[in-house]
Parts: structure tokens; sequence; C-alpha cells
């Protein structure tokens, strides 16, 4: 069982198989609105709460304290990771980081986990992927 940190456990709905996902409440960054408009479908989908939507990371400030995970859509261009995550880490310092890239981007995973991000997924992906690891983020030890 998943216990947040407050200790209660707070559950979405029974996904595929039966299984019960943790809700994760999530910060979308992004420069394609309607890369946002569709995470923000596929996270409400499975009962994930959006906290904050941002075009740029300078937009995301602060986040809410109940904000699990952040999601950075690094568009066409896949830039901007020293950026994405200076702001993060100063702002929230223990708030995972999942990075969505281009696809042809999989040599660029390598450059954002050293930057510090704590996942990526290469486009295109099923939405069960982005589901996944968001869940997996929420397991590793030291993630919000």
């Amino acid at each position: 069982m998943f216990a947040g940190k407050g200790g209660a456990a707070t559950f979405a709905s029974v996904g595929s198989g039966g299984v019960r996902r943790p809700r994760a409440p999530a910060a979308i960054c992004g420069p394609d609105d309607d890369v946002r408009l569709l995470l923000r479908g596929i996270l409400l989908l499975y009962r994930h709460p959006v906290t904050r939507e941002a075009k740029s990371p300078s937009e995301l400030g602060r986040l809410p304290p109940e904000s699990r995970v952040l999601i950075y859509d690094a568009g066409a261009a896949a830039s901007g990771w020293s950026e994405v995550l200076a702001g993060v880490t100063r702002e929230n310092p223990a708030l995972p980081v999942l990075v969505l890239l281009p696809s042809g981007g999989e040599g660029l995973a390598t450059e954002a986990e050293r930057a510090g991000a704590q996942g990526t997924l290469v486009k295109p992906f099923a939405t069960h992927a982005l589901i996944d690891a968001i869940d997996t983020l929420l397991t590793v030890p030291g993630s919000a």
C-alpha cells in the first residue's frame, strides 16, 4: 500500500488489471498547448488532479504542496533541461520530474537524467506508459 507524506493512502480509481493506483497530483509544463491539454486529459482520466499548468518553467514558480510530480514536455527542440531542473530543484527540491522527449530523442534521455530528471518518456508513447512512469516515480525512495 502507498502512503503519502501525511501517512494516509489516497488512491485513484482501479486501473487495468484491478491494480489500485495512488492518486498523484501533477504539475504540467511545456510549450505546446495541445500537448498540455492531452496530458491534462490523460491525468484526469486516471483521476490524477492537475495542480498547475505552465508554458515555461519561469511560469511555474513554487508549486502547490500537493503536487507529487512534474511532467515537463521538452517540445520539438528538446532544450532547456538545466533551466527546468534548476528552477524545480530550487523551488520544489523533493519533486520528481518526468521529461517527455520528442520522437527520436532516445539519446537525450541520458542527458536529461544527468541533468536531474528522475524519468523520461520518448514520444509517441502509450497512455499507460505515462501512468506507469508516474507510478514508478512515486515508488522511488526520496521522491515526493
